[in-house]
């Protein structure tokens, strides 16, 4: 008999590791069919859920997957199972996935999604939500503020689905932030019809709080769509620092993307269209070191810290919830089109609040400024005179209200709506080839397309590639079903399961 060599052993060993075992799906109709479902699934098992009405349901979702073969969480049919009434979810493990699940007038004394087991044990890795809807999820009565999903660990993903009709204080998305980088990604979600809460209470996503604000949370928005929420002025709330806000769309939104605290955060290629509605902003600044650029900020009415781009005064003591001064700030090849107040420097800060110190040390370069019927009427900068900035290559359409200071140019822009209403440069705009300087290195433009060595002013490059990137719409994120119109009878005030009650950071 032929004698194996010890390296065709150890090959056909590993070979035989490499062959996937057989996954399983399995059905369940019941709370009790889950929990002991889950709690004997393997990697790549799918554990299938009933289509129909799950009330008051308790869901731990406990188990290891591996990256190759995650264990899934589903819906017969995506959008078929209703999770109504008191309701939890919660992941305990690493490569976990729900998917297809619709939560409609569910509600909890705690966030409905956590990516924890409990306070003690936040060891989950590298799970995901995508396909799900949440829908009308108030909890009955007043009470803290509450989000409805939290994200604890790291490497998570929340990915195509729907948010809509948060009328209560606290986030819709809160990520919470340790010492460590997390790293999740929020990609191609949709989050709409937030109504106006309390002040401070009602934003639409926070990342990080007042103890997180010099620690690095590494989490990436990307292509996610933002419609009417209004809660309290703040439609995003930065708390930490190297974020990524890149190609996001907001619609209506009644407040801004605000940099409360942290520093390095880049926020790239995203669309501001507030359609002339009621104190739609773009882009507050506080905290050092961002890169503000690619950005299109249309039609926005908002004036102070709501302004299209509002650079705030510091404060010379830093508290855990004092505004931090501006320094080392990249603003470029930016396009602010009709907007009430395009650009607000300093005056944002409050002075009589104690923040006093001007921002310094910005760059502010290549970007365009339109006015209505091409004639900017209003000041361009508002507020105190910055320290030390560098204004170089900006475009303004003409106006009596140049500011006085070198950098600025008025022009005749020479720029005409598009059929999807974005202003874009003529071909014999003077914008085209005329940036100056160095700006950083933006080698695209809000389009994809790829900038040539003499680039344009704005956010807006005249070349004959595809458009790859456009303002999104509700039909271009969110889930891949569509829940049939139906009546459900909101939840009425019970005894409540006892989940206990993890308070959430504010």
């Amino acid at each position: 008999m032929p004698r194996l060599h010890l390296a065709h052993v150890f090959c056909m060993l590993t070979l035989l590791q490499a062959i996937p075992v057989s996954a399983a799906e399995v059905a369940v109709a019941n709370p009790v069919e889950l929990a002991a479902a889950l709690a004997q699934a393997k990697p790549g098992d799918a554990v299938v859920m009933q289509d129909g009405p799950w009330q008051d349901a308790d869901i731990l979702f406990a188990a290891r997957g591996t990256a190759p073969l995650p264990i899934t969480l589903k819906a017969q049919t995506p959008g078929g199972v209703i999770l109504s009434g008191h309701t939890r979810l919660r992941f305990s493990g690493e490569y976990l996935v729900v998917s297809g699940l619709l939560f409609e007038n569910a509600w909890s004394n705690e966030p409905l999604v956590q990516f924890r087991k409990d306070r003690e044990d936040h060891a989950t890795r590298s799970c995901q939500i995508t396909n799900c809807s949440f829908l009308n999820c108030n909890r009955p009565g007043a009470g803290h503020p509450i989000a409805w999903v939290a994200l604890y660990g790291q490497d998570h993903r929340i990915d195509h689905s729907r948010f809509k009709g948060k009328s209560t204080p606290g986030p819709i998305l809160q990520v919470v932030v340790g010492a460590d980088p997390n790293n999740h990604v929020i990609e191609r979600n949709e989050f709409s019809h937030r109504p106006q809460v309390s002040q401070d209470e009602g934003s639409t996503i926070q990342i990080g709080d007042e103890n997180s604000s010099h620690a690095s949370s590494h989490t990436t928005l990307q292509s996610n769509l933002f419609d009417d929420c209004n809660g309290d002025g703040t439609i995003i709330a930065n708390w930490s620092s190297d974020n990524v806000y890149r190609e996001n769309t907001f619609r209506r939104c009644g407040g801004s993307i605000v940099l409360r605290r942290g520093n390095g955060c880049l926020l790239s290629g995203n669309f501001f269209l507030g359609e002339k509605a009621r104190n739609t902003g773009g882009i507050c600044v506080s905290g050092s070191d961002h890169q503000i650029v690619n950005n299109y900020f249309g039609d926005l009415t908002g004036s102070g810290a709501n302004s299209a781009l509002a650079i705030l005064n510091g404060s010379a003591h830093v508290t855990p919830l004092s505004v931090p001064p501006v320094s080392n700030v990249l603003i470029a090849f930016n396009s602010f089109v009709h907007c009430h107040i395009p650009l607000n420097v300093g005056m944002a800060g409050r002075p009589n609040a104690g923040n006093k110190v001007p921002p310094q040390n910005c760059t502010v370069a290549n970007n365009v400024f339109l006015g209505d019927g091409d004639m900017l009427d209003l000041n361009l900068l508002q507020g105190m005179q910055a320290n030390q900035f560098t204004w170089i290559g900006n475009m303004v359409s003409r106006s009596a209200n140049v500011p006085p200071l070198d950098g600025f140019k008025a022009v005749d822009l020479r720029m005409q709506s598009t059929e999807n209403g974005l202003w874009r440069p003529r071909s014999n705009s003077p914008v085209v080839d005329a940036a100056v300087g160095n700006s950083g290195d933006v080698s695209i433009d809000f389009d994809g397309q790829t900038r040539t060595h003499h680039k344009d002013v704005g956010c807006d490059e005249r070349v004959d590639e595809k458009i790859t990137i456009a303002p999104l719409l509700s039909r271009d994120v969110g889930t891949d079903w569509t829940a049939a119109p139906r009546t459900v009878a909101k939840p009425q005030p019970k005894p409540q399961p006892d989940f206990g009650i993890l308070i959430m950071p504010e």
